[in-house]
């Protein structure tokens, strides 16, 4: 199974990806009966995935925490979840912000194997899709 967003790859993909969606305003006025609803376009909503990746060294899990931290900016990517991919629609997303933090572990069973020792880099993905 495969799992990234645009070029990063991890071990797992969490969370529930937000496409963006119809939204509306919703006005009423004192006095007057009824509401009046106006259509304000299709957007998208932030939303937050976390990654999963398993590093066999301390000193190469902390580069990969630290290069996390670059990856927020205003190009669109595509993401990659076991069977969901955007690739063929017209969907991407943006990378608003990410945080990092990292877990020893005795082992790391994934779709690349076992990792031992393991350094668990968890990372929290702030995004928002974007139609290009």
């Amino acid at each position: 199974m495969a799992y990234s967003i645009g070029s990063r790859s991890f071990d797992d993909l969490k969370g529930d990806i937000v496409i963006p969606g119809p939204m509306f305003d919703v006005e009423s006025r004192t006095g007057q009966d009824g509401v009046v609803v106006f259509s304000t376009g299709s957007r998208g909503a932030q939303f937050i995935l976390e990654s999963i990746y398993a590093e066999s060294s301390y000193v190469n899990a902390q580069t990969l925490a630290n290069t996390y931290k670059s990856e927020p900016s205003l190009t669109p990517r595509n993401i990659v979840r076991s069977t969901v991919d955007f690739t063929a629609t017209s969907i991407r997303f943006v990378v608003i912000g990410v945080e990092s933090s990292i877990e020893p572990a005795i082992s790391w069973q994934g779709p690349r194997g076992v990792v031992t020792p393991a350094f668990i880099v968890r990372a929290k993905w702030t995004l928002i899709a974007v139609n290009v």
